[in-house]
């Protein structure tokens, strides 16, 4: 079992809220906000670098929705989609988590 608070912190980069916010930024402003080469893992199947999350962002910004499989924590897969608003900005998120076990494709 998964809990959540309000106000509770996860790493953008390793959680699908977070990578669906970092899709407004443009390469140059993540690699700003991400100056290590290597990004800080959660689990063994956060992704690594700078260049995979480009790549996920991109795809995100196509598909209109991100996965984040078990990045955050061992055994959730969690699914997340832009809400945009009238102007087309990006002031809300919408996401999903569900335990690996429910699924009955894995």
């Amino acid at each position: 079992m998964i809990v959540t608070d309000p106000g509770m912190q996860f790493l953008a980069h390793a959680s699908a809220i977070g990578k669906i916010q970092l899709t407004q930024y443009s390469f140059h402003e993540l690699q700003e906000l991400y100056s290590e080469k290597e990004l800080e893992q959660k689990s063994p199947y956060t992704i690594k670098n700078i260049d995979e999350l480009w790549r996920q962002l991109e795809s995100a910004k196509q598909t209109g929705y991100i996965c984040e499989e078990q990045e955050s924590s061992l055994g959730f897969y969690c699914f997340a989609a832009p809400v945009y608003n009238y102007e087309n900005n990006l002031p809300h998120w919408i996401s999903l988590t569900k335990a690996r076990s429910l699924f009955s494709f894995l």
